[in-house]
């Protein structure tokens, strides 16, 4: 989405707090490498760095059945449809299976 993203992720090692500043950090950084940071325009300031563009915290839902986490795949897949984007496919999504 131009404005937020929608993740579904498998439960990882990492505390979710971590694990969010740890996707926001690798976002920014390949955004800025491909010239596509919102605010690459802008000087950066004595450090180097270019404004934050995140917002300060995340909204995370822990799914806990087979039945959300499909649930919220398909909300996450159907989301760009329905602001009339095109449906996104990424080459690191991998088919959830549910066990």
């Amino acid at each position: 989405m131009p404005d937020h993203t929608h993740l579904v992720l498998l439960r990882h090692r990492y505390e979710i707090e971590k694990l969010v500043i740890q996707l926001k950090g690798d976002a920014t950084r390949r955004l800025r490498s491909d010239g596509r940071h919102p605010f690459q325009d802008l000087p950066p300031d004595d450090s180097g760095r270019l404004p934050c563009m995140w917002g300060r915290s995340s909204w995370d839902i822990y799914l806990n059945t087979p039945q959300e986490v499909i649930q919220k795949i398909a909300y996450v897949r159907k989301n760009p449809l329905r602001a009339g984007l095109p449906e996104q496919e990424w080459s690191f999504v991998t088919e959830y299976l549910a066990t």
